[in-house]
């Protein structure tokens, strides 16, 4: 394909120096030191002064109305489910955490986990896409736009960014952060992932980083990813695998088993973990036309330098956060105690060390 060969020629090379990095990073800075600096980043910030309100868009460029096809199938945001579609309620108490969520609550998800957990895997999904300048490329559920700001500096200020989320706290992070030089401008939009609010045929790269197992109605989604992608423009997605592979969390969800009980316990791998079969992705996206398809299971390693604390903090911004913010005292300490036990076997020097384990969709138009 051309963009295969132009990539051979054309190559990013994309260095963000972020402060944390720099403090943790240094030489002659102890792993204490480290730990204790992460510590305190985890902690929950005060909410962001950057406001989005209703199904709206952040950003300065603006879509006419008319450019978005008008629909007839009923669809109406994050709840909608049709006929024939992979619906599936299991992240739904995530899905509906991330939306209603805090500025503090996904402050803690930025801080706890996106540095160690997302930003590797995002670096691999825009090396494997061989993103190139002045592409066009939209990211759907962004988050706090991990993917969206690499994508930035690899289409460069001749391509295109839109970067979608549901959740107005996500969308205030993302927006909130210092553009990259070099790097396209990023067009925040606050929708749902079906309908997506844009034009039919206008990107030529399409992603979704550990989005497509909370939405409702998947096929609705990934046939949403389907119109707006271009006849031979790609699509990138990745999904977690079974909570048994990613054994930081699986500790996590001991831990919330035994103190908590199987109700939230379930309730917490039914999210991010609740679409592990790599076969049940692959029909989602041959069932929305697309060619190519293939489904490739992946590792990364992963360490978190703040150790079983981290890991602690980062279920603020879980599906069971309202759970664990209504036990008492003695119940708060029993998971504390909990998590540090079901950890343990993992930690090393103060670090929690191990890997996580995605299937990586790559589909063509």
């Amino acid at each position: 394909m051309i963009w295969r060969m132009l990539r051979r020629e054309v190559r990013w090379v994309a260095v963000a120096v972020t402060a944390l990095a720099c403090m943790v990073g240094c030489s002659g800075t102890s792993t204490a030191q480290k730990q204790s600096a992460i510590v305190e980043l985890c902690r929950p910030s005060p909410p962001s002064t950057v406001t989005v309100s209703g199904v709206g868009r952040l950003g300065s460029r603006h879509t006419p109305p008319n450019s978005i096809p008008p629909r007839d199938d009923g669809m109406i945001g994050v709840g909608a489910c049709g006929k024939g579609g992979d619906v599936d309620d299991s992240g739904r108490d995530w899905s509906d955490a991330f939306v209603n969520a805090s500025a503090a609550g996904m402050q803690a998800y930025e801080d706890c986990l996106v540095r160690p957990l997302f930003e590797p895997w995002a670096s691999m999904l825009l090396e494997e896409l061989e993103v190139l300048p002045g592409e066009a490329l939209l990211d759907v559920a962004t988050g706090p736009g991990t993917v969206a700001r690499r994508a930035a500096m690899r289409v460069g200020t001749t391509g295109t960014v839109t970067a979608c989320d549901l959740s107005a706290a996500m969308l205030a992070i993302a927006s909130a952060k210092r553009a990259l030089p070099g790097a396209a401008p990023i067009d925040y939009l606050q929708c749902p992932a079906a309908p997506l609010s844009v034009p039919t045929e206008a990107y030529d790269v399409v992603t979704c980083q550990q989005g497509l197992q909370f939405f409702p109605d998947r096929a609705r989604a990934v046939a949403e990813m389907a119109r707006v992608v271009r006849t031979g423009g790609r699509v990138w997605a990745a999904i977690w695998g079974a909570i048994e592979t990613c054994p930081p969390f699986a500790a996590l969800e001991a831990a919330i088993r035994a103190v908590m009980g199987d109700a939230a316990a379930d309730r917490y791998r039914g999210g991010p973990w609740g679409l592990a079969d790599g076969a049940r992705v692959a029909t989602l996206f041959e069932n929305a036309g697309f060619r190519d398809v293939r489904v490739e299971q992946r590792r990364v390693p992963v360490t978190f330098e703040a150790g079983v604390e981290q890991l602690w903090r980062s279920l603020a911004a879980s599906g069971i956060a309202t759970d664990i913010d209504a036990l008492d005292g003695a119940q708060r300490r029993a998971l504390q105690a909990a998590v540090t036990d079901q950890l343990s076997p993992l930690v090393r020097n103060g670090q929690v060390e191990s890997e996580t384990v995605s299937n990586i969709a790559i589909a063509v138009k």
